[in-house]
């Protein structure tokens, strides 16, 4: 039965490093976050903790209303998946599936019909007897997955578990994960350095900066809403200094979508309109790519729909405008990341 999970003002550390800073984080029972930030930051910790692989410094982890920071990791219910499959090459494919069965006793029949199963379920079905050096890597990745699923775990924990797949095999593999953890209703963190991903899987996505939890919420909240400098522009959001007022204490910071150009002119300085300066343009038929330079220096990159570009394409080396809404606006402190 899938419960829910905290951590509770966790810190852990590789010999005197610090690697995790009083973090807390709830996952609701059956549902998926997705745990996302920059490569360092501490994510795979978080499920070392989880797991019972590290303990922590100090700090607690709860699944429910249990303590789990005492508890042996085999005993804590636990399946994990990382990103590179960890198969064994003398067994079966099935036997591999089974391994968890087999180190709790159960009868090899009972383990070959569960092995099925499970195979099914990833779409590996005619697979048992295969070795796995026969397997791709995107069907390795599948084993592992049924492996991990047949032991019925109260949490799953995925680490980068896609990350080493081509783009078609991800999507491919995100929607199979997302269809067995909806299925079964598993508790699941999801590891992944992809924002895109995160908010494709997630239920809740929690971004991670410098050993922390920078920001919680709903997929769209760090597209709409982010907390800091840093989540906005780890989530691609330009942060720009407040075109009327140099010098101040704050920033401005908006997502590229809500953005056009236009064709510079004088008097318009309100807060939502930036001086730019045109560094490349190509039209690749029905988008225009373009990379402007803010007089900050600083440089974004555009995509605008042909379909709905009001003013000549512009040349390189023009100056123009950059226009975002008042509403799409957001003030961070300048002093904060």
């Amino acid at each position: 039965m899938s419960v829910g999970v905290r951590l509770e003002r966790v810190s852990a550390k590789y010999g005197g490093n610090f690697v995790l800073r009083d973090l807390s984080l709830a996952v609701e029972p059956g549902s998926l976050t997705a745990l996302v930030g920059p490569s360092g930051c501490g994510k795979t910790t978080v499920l070392k903790v989880i797991a019972g692989l590290l303990a922590p410094a100090q700090g607690d982890v709860w699944f429910a209303e249990e303590r789990m920071t005492p508890i042996a990791a085999e005993k804590r219910g636990i399946a994990m998946v990382f990103q590179k499959p960890l198969l064994f090459p003398h067994l079966s494919v099935a036997d591999n599936v089974a391994f968890g069965l087999t180190m709790r006793g159960m009868p090899q029949a009972q383990r070959r019909a569960a092995a099925e199963n499970a195979l099914r379920m990833v779409q590996l079905d005619g697979f048992a007897d295969r070795r796995t050096r026969e397997l791709s890597g995107g069907q390795e990745q599948r084993v592992t997955l049924a492996r991990a699923l047949i032991t019925q775990p109260r949490v799953l924990l995925l680490d980068e578990p896609l990350s080493a797949l081509d783009e078609s095999l991800r999507a491919e593999m995100r929607a199979l994960v997302r269809q067995l953890q909806r299925q079964f209703a598993i508790t699941t963190i999801f590891v992944t350095h992809d924002q895109r991903e995160a908010c494709e899987m997630g239920d809740q996505v929690a971004i991670l900066v410098d050993g922390r939890v920078a920001q919680t919420g709903p997929p769209r909240v760090f597209y709409t809403d982010p907390a800091s400098q840093a989540v906005a522009r780890f989530f691609g959001w330009c942060v720009v200094e407040a075109p009327d007022s140099p010098g101040r204490d704050t920033v401005m910071g908006f997502h590229p979508s809500v953005a056009r150009l236009c064709s510079d002119h004088p008097g318009s300085d309100a807060p939502g309109s930036f001086p730019v300066v045109v560094e490349h343009v190509a039209d690749v038929g029905t988008e225009l790519h373009l990379s402007i330079r803010f007089l900050s220096g600083s440089r974004l990159d555009l995509v605008h729909s042909m379909s709905a570009l009001t003013t000549p394409v512009p040349a390189v080396g023009a100056t123009a405008r950059l226009i975002v809404p008042q509403s799409a606006l957001k003030v961070f402190s300048a002093k904060s990341s």
